[in-house]
């Protein structure tokens, strides 16, 4: 067999893994980039928590942004893509954001979003991220994994230059 029809053939076996291979995975949609921004200073959104809506930017944006490199997008898109129900479904509880994550499109235009509530240890996603929903307490360990890669996300915000609120250690509180 010729050294091109091996490679076309491995090639077209190759196809349906990297063609589909990323499909299923949030954000769920080709992004061109990625900036993070932050919002809701006054803390004035609890329930009207989305940093998108309508397409358009919410209100309560401050000006300026911050582009995320590859390599930070990738691990933000990999840290989603983890297991991170507790933080989707809040270990505290509650959710009053003041940072986010927006993917946008080759037009430049909002489609999916990340909003962080450091604070309140949750994340929220938009679109909200596909599978099923938290229905048990999650065990101590667990919550220590959620919060590493909340600790994580945290990082990366902070090296873009960005404050956030460290949380008391255990022995602080």
């Amino acid at each position: 067999m010729k050294t091109t029809a091996r490679i076309w053939i491995i090639i077209l076996c190759l196809f349906p893994v990297c063609a589909f291979g990323q499909q299923g995975k949030w954000p769920y949609l080709n992004y061109a980039h990625a900036r993070a921004y932050l919002y809701n200073l006054e803390g004035n959104l609890k329930g009207g928590y989305a940093i998108i809506q309508d397409g358009k930017f919410n209100h309560t944006v401050s000006s300026g942004d911050r582009q995320l490199s590859d390599e930070q997008t990738r691990k933000v898109i990999s840290l989603i893509n983890s297991n991170i129900r507790g933080l989707e479904e809040g270990l505290s509880k509650t959710f009053i954001p003041r940072h986010a994550i927006v993917f946008f499109d080759e037009n430049d235009f909002p489609k999916a979003a990340i909003m962080f509530d450091f604070d309140g240890e949750s994340i929220r996603l938009q679109p909200e991220k596909k599978g099923s929903r938290l229905t048990r307490e999650l065990s101590k360990k667990e919550i220590n994994d959620q919060l590493k890669k909340l600790a994580e996300f945290r990082t990366i915000i902070q090296d873009l230059g960005y404050p956030t609120l460290i949380p008391l250690t255990q022995d602080e509180r």
